[in-house]
């Protein structure tokens, strides 16, 4: 027997029900658990399911995502926001979320709003051939509502989502489902397809070859006063970046350095006339040059450090020597003979590093001219400390490890899918 008292506060909690608001949620608070977690896919902020529940659907959902790659959300609330009605609510959360891959739509929401006694199927464009109206009417009635009536949520939705995971399923629609991007893949509105990214391409790389032409142009330009080996040497400086350009743009930056490569050949070998009596001056061949040189310069072209060209004149016998330096080897000028033939021969350890100490080394230089040898001492670094490297790989461990909770860095996204308000809903 109730007593009095227990009477009381029955009646007092069934009044305070009917004249309190319901807690409705608007699409904004909607948790997306799925951006949070990349293997959620039940939204249960009011827990009107079940732990087990939402475990199962997650689980079956997934398999989905994996195997046809269309994207299927369930989310149970207490009541929607009273400023639209269910249906409006769960077109504008698809809408929001995004929900399916942006090629083909193929993204499936189930809202259910226990209040409201309320459950709608959503789909996007891509998925009304597979999953029309009709189809989705017949679930909601004869799959969900049944359950939905005894007030057994979880079963109604585990055998509603059961039946569209099957008709999503079949192997005949599987290609019409099947999407080009990847599960999870973040492509936001503004990502570039690969036919987009390669135009995109081409318009940069026109760029490159545009620009690369008109340095080259300048540098032709500004460089007009030098004499011939000073510009061959302004104009050099430029080879290197005009041909990585080249293969960076694949050759769309080809005519600028060609126009670079000619213009350097002409600079060295253009028309000389003799200074002394104006008489055309002959070039000496390779093979012949090094009988003008002397032993020094022998040397330096022997190395490839210094290409000299030797002009000679047929008459007064007058003759120019003009150094063009090698910029691709490591050769430097030695500072006794004055000769380009200083190279890294050797280098060694005169003292090993610790833990606490700098360690010290010298690298030696000789001239392949003159046999002069040079010395350069330079630091080693300290070695690490094992014990602070693993103090640090700690504090990293468990600042990384600790951070964002519940799924971490294991985030999911949407695909950027529409709707057109196909789909179905049903009450009881």
């Amino acid at each position: 027997m109730k007593t009095t008292r227990q009477r009381f506060y029955i009646l007092l909690i069934a009044i305070l029900a009917a004249i309190l608001p319901l807690q409705a949620i608007t699409v904004d608070e909607v948790p997306n658990v799925h951006v949070a977690d990349r293997t959620q896919y039940v939204s249960n902020p009011s827990n009107v399911l079940s732990p087990a529940a939402v475990s199962r659907l997650n689980s079956a959902i997934g398999s989905l995502w994996d195997n046809t790659s269309a994207e299927l959300v369930v989310v149970a609330v207490d009541q929607v926001d009273d400023s639209m009605t269910p249906d409006e609510f769960a077109t504008r959360l698809f809408e929001k979320w995004k929900i399916g891959k942006k090629d083909n739509d193929n993204g499936v929401l189930v809202l259910l709003s226990r209040d409201d006694h309320k459950v709608i199927i959503r789909t996007g464009y891509g998925v009304e051939g597979v999953l029309p109206d009709i189809i989705a009417g017949r679930i909601i009635r004869n799959e969900m509502l049944p359950y939905y009536r005894e007030d057994n949520y979880d079963e109604g939705t585990i055998a509603g989502i059961s039946t569209i995971i099957g008709a999503l399923s079949d192997p005949n629609v599987a290609e019409e489902l099947k999407s080009k991007y990847a599960n999870d893949s973040r492509r936001a509105d503004d990502d570039l397809s690969g036919t987009e990214f390669f135009n995109l391409f081409l318009g940069f790389a026109a760029v490159v070859g545009v620009a690369m032409l008109i340095l080259v142009m300048y540098a032709i330009s500004s460089s007009r006063r030098l004499d011939d080996v000073q510009r061959y040497r302004s104009l050099d400086q430029y080879r290197t970046l005009v041909l990585f350009a080249t293969f960076l743009s694949l050759g769309m930056a080809l005519p600028a350095f060609l126009l670079l490569a000619w213009k350097m050949k002409r600079v060295r070998r253009h028309k000389r006339n003799c200074p002394h009596c104006g008489t055309q001056m002959e070039l000496i061949d390779e093979e012949h040059d090094n009988d003008f040189l002397t032993p020094a310069q022998d040397t330096e072209e022997r190395l490839n450090s210094i290409d000299y060209d030797v002009w000679h004149c047929p008459k007064c016998y007058q003759t120019e020597i003009l150094p063009y330096i090698n910029r691709q080897t490591n050769y430097t000028v030695c500072d006794r003979c004055g000769a380009r033939a200083m190279s890294l021969v050797d280098r060694r350890t005169l003292r090993q590093p610790t833990v606490r100490t700098e360690g010290e080394g010298v690298d030696i230089y000789m001239c392949k001219n003159c046999g002069n040898q040079h010395n350069k001492r330079f630091r080693i670094a300290k070695k690490p400390d094992p014990a602070a490297a693993t103090v640090a790989g700690s504090i990293l461990g468990s600042t990384l490890g600790g951070h964002g909770g519940g799924g971490g860095f294991s985030g999911g996204s949407f695909g950027g899918g529409m709707t057109g308000g196909g789909g179905a809903s049903g009450s009881w």
